[in-house]
């Protein structure tokens, strides 16, 4: 068994991800639960990547694209055309569906660009490792205040060794 090797993020990375821009019947719950993010403080410990970054990225998030709020559940699911190129039959169902009188609809459920990573939330740290599913805004913000404001140097959010929590306050739903 190979022993886990740290990687930092590469500069281009943090610079990249700078620029603008619950459980569900669910694309991940086999492999890891999800964190719930309710109104309030929070902490995580930002955990290093485990994914290839050939293939995912070199950032200490992934980046997805879902489909949410499908069927009578609310249902998320990838978009396997966003993603892969593949064919999704959500995508095209919205192809056939007209545009002007199913302009909310479309709009619900189309996909959108979603960000993963590796936490341990710091209130509940014996619940272990959870998926932290969150948006541009929020990732672009947390890694705004990944660099030195003296130096320009890249902070390593996820180094194993030191690395750093995040700490923020959700309001409303």
């Amino acid at each position: 068994m190979s022993k886990f090797k740290y990687e930092p993020v590469p500069n281009e990375a943090m610079e990249k991800a700078t620029q603008s821009g619950g459980d569900y019947d669910s694309y991940l719950t086999d492999v890891a639960k999800f964190q719930k993010v309710d109104e309030g403080e929070h902490t995580f410990r930002v955990l290093p990547r485990t994914w290839g970054a050939k293939e995912w990225g070199p950032q200490w998030y992934v980046e997805g694209w879902l489909h949410r709020e499908i069927g009578p559940n609310n249902d998320a699911y990838f978009c396997p055309l966003k993603l892969k190129g593949d064919p999704c039959p959500i995508c095209e169902a919205i192809s056939e569906m007209d545009a002007e009188r199913d302009e909310k609809a479309i709009d619900k459920i189309k996909a959108r660009r979603n960000y993963f990573a590796y936490v341990i939330d710091r209130k509940n740290p014996t619940e272990g490792v959870k998926v932290w599913r969150f948006g541009v805004k929020l990732r672009r913000n947390i890694t705004l205040r990944c660099q030195d404001k003296k130096t320009k140097e890249w902070l390593q959010i996820s180094d194993p060794n030191e690395g750093y929590d995040v700490s923020f306050r959700r309001d409303g739903s």
